[in-house]
């Protein structure tokens, strides 16, 4: 029951960023899908297998862009529209909030240890999505007939 909450989050979270965003209505439902899918899968890696926040964060983020680049050839899209709305949800806000917490507050041995993490899981979302989009652009150029010029 937990991993079909934890899929519902990430839905609602990347359904509530896709809007925000104003993202096409028919590409909004395969976002919405592949940021409840990346956000359960992140939760399951760090609850069941301890896997370190940010290594689940990036493996997360690799299976949400194959996710968007695969979706970009379906749907004949830049990937970009999937990939946006589908990867808030791995955004760490969290850690941002308590990086700023502990600042204000001036306990600055928890702020340092936020701010590291919050950059750790940014640079591994950044990662991950250039990681995809260009072996997106390898395979794209290697054999275009096959991929697509999306």
């Amino acid at each position: 029951m937990t991993y079909v909450t934890q899929l519902i989050y990430g839905l609602i979270a990347a359904l509530g960023f896709g809007m925000m965003f104003n993202a096409p209505f028919k590409k909004l439902i395969p976002s919405c899908i592949f940021g409840g899918i990346g956000w359960m899968s992140c939760y399951i890696m760090i609850n069941n297998y301890a896997i370190d926040s940010i290594i689940a964060t990036f493996i997360a983020t690799l299976l949400i862009g194959l996710l968007c680049e695969i979706s970009a050839r379906v749907y004949k899209e830049a990937a970009i529209i999937f990939i946006i709305p589908a990867i808030l949800p791995l955004v760490p806000g969290s850690a941002m909030y308590l990086m700023m917490l502990n600042l204000v507050t001036q306990h600055f041995d928890l702020f340092a240890s936020y701010a590291t993490k919050s950059i750790l899981l940014a640079l591994a979302v950044a990662f991950a999505i250039y990681l995809t989009t260009a072996v997106s652009a390898l395979l794209k150029h290697i054999n275009p007939k096959l991929f697509g010029n999306y």
